[in-house]
């Protein structure tokens, strides 16, 4: 655990006072965290980072709001326990308040920059492993007879059979390789097929007709990142 907080304070002093790029500086961090931390995700790294950044930040705050009074103070307690014989020289305590005040708050700008631009890649991450977890969890396996037809025609499947021999001529050929691929029987999936490839079928079977359907096919389409569909 020692190593780990040892990797978030010295990724997070890389990012503060390493002036590279930040994605750069981040990205190596990262490396040597898993390399360290095998069990472990970015995502957590991510976290760590954040909450140590924030402590980091609320303690500066406060120093910023002690009055110059408090700070010498806590300047003089400091070197008289190091046992620093200018602990009673108003002049050097002075000079040791202004750098330490310049010290300690000087990082702020830079440390709020930072802990903004890892809570935007913390929500980002976020977002991508959860949209990962919904596609790990789509099945399209129960679409009805109809829904099946509209997926392969929205997916250019029907149009690209259709142009080969020998369904460039037949839909009744081009039926029974749907059947076999859909689970369809041939005589509803040729149904469902004659009135897309002719006008001059009754179109009261066209699966395309139906646009509560056709949009229930669209919206699943889209749901997995296709978004070809016309």
């Amino acid at each position: 655990m020692e190593k780990e907080n040892k990797r978030i304070r010295r990724a997070i002093n890389d990012l503060t006072y390493n002036f590279r790029n930040l994605e750069e500086i981040y990205n190596e961090s990262l490396v040597f965290y898993l390399l360290e931390n095998e069990n472990h995700k970015e995502f957590f790294f991510l976290q760590s980072l954040i909450t140590e950044l924030k402590e980091r930040i609320s303690e500066r705050e406060f120093f910023k709001n002690l009055t110059d009074k408090e700070i010498t103070k806590i300047v003089k307690d400091e070197e008289t326990k190091h046992g620093s014989k200018f602990a009673e020289i108003p002049e050097y305590i002075e000079d040791k308040v202004q750098i330490k005040k310049k010290r300690i708050t000087e990082p702020l700008g830079r440390e709020n920059y930072i802990l903004k631009s890892l809570e935007l890649k913390l929500g980002r991450l976020s977002v991508q492993t959860q949209k990962i977890k919904l596609e790990d969890n789509i099945d399209f396996s129960d679409n009805i007879g109809t829904e099946k037809i509209i997926m392969l025609h929205k997916l250019g499947i029907l149009d690209f059979l259709r142009s080969k021999e020998p369904f460039n001529t037949s839909i009744n050929t081009l039926a029974s390789v749907i059947s076999g691929i859909t689970g369809i029987k041939k005589t509803v999936a040729q149904s469902y097929l004659n009135p897309i490839y002719s006008n001059t079928v009754i179109q009261k079977n066209n699966p395309l007709n139906t646009k509560s359907t056709v949009n229930k096919v669209t919206q699943k389409l889209i749901s997995i990142g296709y978004n070809q569909c016309d």
